[in-house]
């Protein structure tokens, strides 16, 4: 009689928020990383996760999604509390803008004051909580100035050229096919 060994023993990862050493059986799979398992254990995921949702944004956001697919009348008191925390999260706004095109907050500020809070092309108000964008030269990031959406969007379909600019210009002045 011949004595089996049994199963292989049982193997041990270490979580990398708990740091406990853990049998595997406690990690979710997942097929696309090393070892094929998360690098945390299922317990501490599920907190991650709830400390996720709990997060005010994230919470205000999930409330939008409910009352819309519910249509309830709850929709605007959400949406005006995750504008309030869009509003208190301008510094990351700003942040990114500077890397962006090179604008610092004081120089877009200064720019919305010479502008008297107009776009620098057709001359709209500017609603500093929608569409603003810093201008700026796509060669050296220098700041040209603060345009409205469309303004911003139609320098771009040009390609920033003062060229391609005129001869659309001169088009719309004189256009080949006038029948009227």
């Amino acid at each position: 009689m011949t004595l089996r060994a049994s199963a292989t023993p049982q193997q041990y990862k270490t979580c990398s928020k708990c740091r406990l050493s853990k049998p595997v059986s406690e990690f979710n799979k997942a097929s696309r990383r090393k070892g094929g398992l998360y690098s945390s254990c299922k317990k501490c995921c599920a907190i991650a996760q709830l400390a996720y949702r709990q997060r005010p944004e994230i919470n205000a956001v999930a409330i939008i999604i409910r009352a819309v697919r519910r249509r309830r009348p709850e929709v605007k008191a959400a949406e005006a509390a995750y504008q309030t925390i869009y509003k208190q999260r301008s510094h990351v706004k700003a942040k990114a803008r500077k890397k962006r095109t090179g604008f610092t907050q004081d120089v877009f500020e200064t720019a919305l004051l010479f502008q008297k809070g107009r776009c620098a092309i057709c001359s709209n108000k500017l609603d500093r909580a929608k569409q603003t964008h810093a201008d700026h030269s796509h060669q050296n990031k220098k700041p040209r100035g603060v345009l409205c959406a469309r303004c911003n969007i139609g320098l771009g379909n040009f390609k920033d050229s003062p060229e391609l600019l005129e001869a659309a210009a001169a088009y719309l002045r004189n256009p080949p096919l006038d029948l009227v």
